[in-house]
């Protein structure tokens, strides 16, 4: 079985004690454009991209546990990093769910792909890719066709 690209999985009531205190931290006299930047950096810091693992850690595709999740190291695919950033943006409060939208596209034609469109406004939308952006798709830009960023991302 693979992960329904499409679906929406439901906001936890419960997420760990770290993850609270990032959206805490990020909250403090911020507006939404803020919590979003604040929020999308911090999981580009702590996750990182990485092709090999992309095909070796396939099994963990259709993991949805946010506990396991926000404690993984190095490498998490785009549906979960999208999931942990609508997590924190829904429990921060400056969203509802209903404000985040779930995008599709296929990178180099091939491999679907997902990132947020996110409203700010009544009139203003942001769209956000963050597994993406350290293959040098830049913040407000996704991932599509062969504007899919470097295909080995640069050692941090």
């Amino acid at each position: 079985m693979v992960y329904n690209l499409h679906k929406k999985e439901a906001i936890p009531k419960d997420i760990p004690k770290e993850m609270e205190k990032k959206i805490k931290e990020f909250s403090k006299n911020r507006n939404k454009k803020e919590f979003v930047k604040k929020s999308f950096d911090y999981l580009n810091k702590k996750y990182k991209i990485d092709r090999v693992r992309f095909v070796t850690k396939l099994p963990d595709i259709n993991k949805k546990d946010v506990k396991y999740l926000w404690n993984a190291k190095g490498f998490i695919y785009c549906i979960s990093m999208n999931y942990l950033l609508r997590i924190m943006l829904v429990k921060s409060k400056f969203f509802k769910d209903s404000d985040i939208q779930l995008k599709l596209s296929n990178t180099w034609h091939l491999v679907p792909h997902q990132y947020l469109r996110i409203k700010i406004s009544k009139k203003e939308y942001i769209t956000v890719d963050p597994w993406a952006f350290q293959l040098g798709i830049k913040y407000g830009d996704f991932a599509h066709d062969f504007h899919a960023g470097k295909v080995f991302p640069k050692k941090n």
